[in-house]
């Protein structure tokens, strides 16, 4: 038996070929968040969306979706 399926096997009773499946944490919105967008940024902007980010104590996606939120509200005056 592979190495990687004993792993998976570990602590299951004996006899037992199913593996449970894997769980994540649980989107923090609705919907799950499954789209992906790849940008290029310059090390700056990159330093930016880390710094904003760790001030507002969010990951870097919610701190682009907030300033995307942002110029929406803008957008509409």
């Amino acid at each position: 038996m592979p190495l990687h399926k004993l792993i998976y096997m570990q602590g299951q009773k004996k006899g037992s070929d199913k593996v449970s499946p894997r769980t994540g944490r649980p989107p923090k919105q609705g919907s799950p968040r499954n789209k992906d967008i790849n940008i290029r940024l310059t090390e700056k902007e990159l330093e930016d969306i880390n710094e904003c980010a760790e001030k507002l104590k969010l990951s870097r996606t919610d701190t682009i979706m907030k300033g995307i939120e942002k110029i929406k509200v803008e957008l509409k005056k």
